[in-house]
């Protein structure tokens, strides 16, 4: 029994060594409504936003908004974005927008099958990121944006995806807790058979 509890001990302190102490992620979206866009050609052929005008937050829900600054339905709060963003090829951005404290680094961007008709009657584009701010851990999160024409009322959303995948760490801990319980039931079971031989 004193071997057992030993065993324990020792993986249970060993898990406590390999978890590491982490903040929250980010949760909730948050929503845009840009002015005008410019692009660098019309919808059908367009690659990149040349600017931006008049970005602001129309929406906000979980930790988004909890810092917002307008309260709702007040003109929403204003969101830098950068300029010039060439989304086709894509290009990672950091940032692609900031508001309210929160910074979004874009790392991929794609124009989905049917995103950017040949008609050049409105440009659909998604893609992948990460969002850091106010002491929040660093949370992947994916975002699109669309646009009906290039005259604006273009929306462009952001939702933070809070999928937690284990770390290799947590993984050792388990491996290592079930080892040493299996490695004591062993002993336990050789000393036993030795006592009865």
């Amino acid at each position: 029994m004193k071997i057992i509890s030993a065993v324990a001990a020792v993986a249970l302190l060993s898990c406590s060594f390999c978890f590491q102490v982490k903040g929250a992620l980010i949760t909730g979206d948050i929503t845009f409504d840009v002015g005008n866009v410019t692009f660098d050609s019309g919808l059908a052929t367009a690659t990149t936003v040349e600017s931006w005008t008049n970005a602001r937050v129309t929406g906000a829900t979980g930790d988004f908004a909890t810092f917002q600054v307008n309260p709702p339905g007040v003109t929403g709060d204003a969101v830098t974005l950068t300029a010039p963003w060439i989304f086709n090829p894509s290009t990672a951005t950091n940032p692609l927008w900031v508001v309210d404290g929160f910074t979004f680094a874009l790392a991929s961007a794609t124009i989905p099958p049917g995103g950017q008709p040949a008609s050049g009657s409105f440009l659909n584009v998604s893609g992948t990121g990460t969002i850091t701010g106010h002491g929040f851990n660093a949370t992947p999160g994916v975002w699109s944006f669309s646009i009906p024409s290039s005259a604006g009322g273009s929306p462009f959303t952001f939702i933070s995806d809070t999928v937690a995948v284990p770390e290799p760490s947590t993984w050792v801990a388990a491996a290592l807790a079930v080892f040493g319980v299996a490695y004591s039931q062993r002993r336990r079971l050789s000393h036993a058979l030795r006592r009865s031989a």
